[in-house]
């Protein structure tokens, strides 16, 4: 089970392990803007990764410790752009069979579609904005809260609300109206309805596409990003590991118990949203967003994360950017889901790799016995 249900292109090397191939989806059709939800897609995990490291390398702190954050962040983004570039050529394979004469189309979306799913992302962008701002409630909280009624209630349509709660997570600093929410929530709507065939099965996919409306209608009306610093390094400990909790039980919730992957992450977001700053008070935030944005990578579907070892590093990794981007993009709703997708797809582009290379030694070896 995943956070996106629609179907995608099959993305596994050749002479991968049948754990890590995608799971079985009905198919979707692919055309002309798909290019251009993956590329909507891509870029914020890629960027958000490497804030994380440029954060890691001007750290106040100015260690080997952090200078060894920056290199491991590093690498990941290297581990990101790889695990897109496997992703590009499943779909150009993918719309080269569906072109027609050479000619590549828009795909075909189901009418109720176009209308059921931008409703339901805009209810959950409305609904959790509305808990926050009228209600006090903290935006893990909310956003947890509504994937949890979603699923529950409405579960076909769970995934866009989700969608749209992260939306609705956006600091009132950034949108102090209604309007501007409904707008970001809008273009979430559009982008997640272009990239439904691609990233399949990738947990954080729905932050990441509502990260992209946030930050698009935020340019439009032209509104500073609040800032954050740095934590202490005793901080920076406990949100890590809290990180890679919080991934582990998204993930067996929804993988071994069999539940809803949105129920999960939602549940998840509840518990830390209200354990921490109950336990921690305000030093309790940071690790409660960090366990939510966590959530989103145990939402990872086995096709892409095989098990709870793989979650693991995920979550380590949500934690460890997540602190290094405080600096970055503060209160934009989705800013947690971009960075569970991007260590999401650089663990699997990691995983990948070592399977394609085990694959050629393999293929190079048969190839020697042949000829001796």
């Amino acid at each position: 089970m995943s956070d996106e249900p629609a179907g995608a292109p099959a993305t596994t090397a050749p002479g991968d392990d049948a754990r890590t191939a995608p799971d079985d989806v009905p198919p979707v059709h692919v055309g002309s803007e798909t290019v251009a939800g993956f590329l909507a897609l891509s870029v914020p995990a890629v960027v958000l990764v490497a804030l994380g490291a440029a954060g890691a390398a001007t750290s106040d702190a100015g260690t080997p410790l952090t200078a060894l954050v920056a290199a491991v962040l590093t690498v990941t983004a290297a581990a990101v752009v790889v695990g897109a570039r496997a992703e590009w050529s499943a779909l150009r394979a993918a719309l080269a069979r569906g072109s027609e004469g050479g000619v590549l189309r828009p795909s075909l979306v189901e009418a109720r579609d176009l209308v059921a799913i931008p409703i339901a992302v805009v209810i959950g962008a409305i609904s959790t904005y509305g808990l926050a701002v009228e209600a006090g409630v903290t935006p893990v909280v909310g956003a947890g809260a509504v994937g949890v009624t979603a699923a529950v209630l409405a579960p076909t349509r769970a995934v866009p609300a989700y969608c749209g709660a992260f939306v609705g997570m956006t600091s009132p600093a950034l949108f102090d109206t209604y309007v501007a929410t409904t707008a970001a929530a809008g273009v979430a709507a559009v982008l997640f309805l272009a990239a439904r065939p691609v990233y399949h099965g990738v947990g954080g996919k729905l932050g990441t596409t509502a990260f992209v409306g946030v930050t698009f209608t935020a340019a439009a009306t032209a509104r500073p990003f609040p800032t954050a610093a740095i934590p202490g390094r005793e901080t920076v400990l406990l949100v890590v590991v809290t990180a890679v909790i919080a991934a582990v039980i998204t993930f067996s919730l929804h993988v071994r118990v069999g539940g809803s992957a949105v129920a999960a992450s939602g549940l998840v977001g509840v518990v830390a949203g209200t354990g921490f700053p109950l336990a921690l008070g305000p030093e309790g935030t940071l690790p409660a967003a960090a366990a939510f944005g966590a959530s989103f990578a145990g939402m990872s579907g086995t096709g892409r994360l095989p098990d709870e070892r793989w979650v693991a590093l995920a979550g380590a990794l949500v934690g460890v950017i997540v602190v290094y981007t405080s600096p970055f993009l503060a209160g934009s709703g989705g800013k947690l889901g971009t960075i569970a997708f991007g260590s999401s797809i650089a663990v699997h582009g990691g995983l990948r790799t070592t399977h394609l290379v085990r694959f050629r030694r393999r293929l190079d070896a048969a190839r020697e016995r042949d000829t001796t």
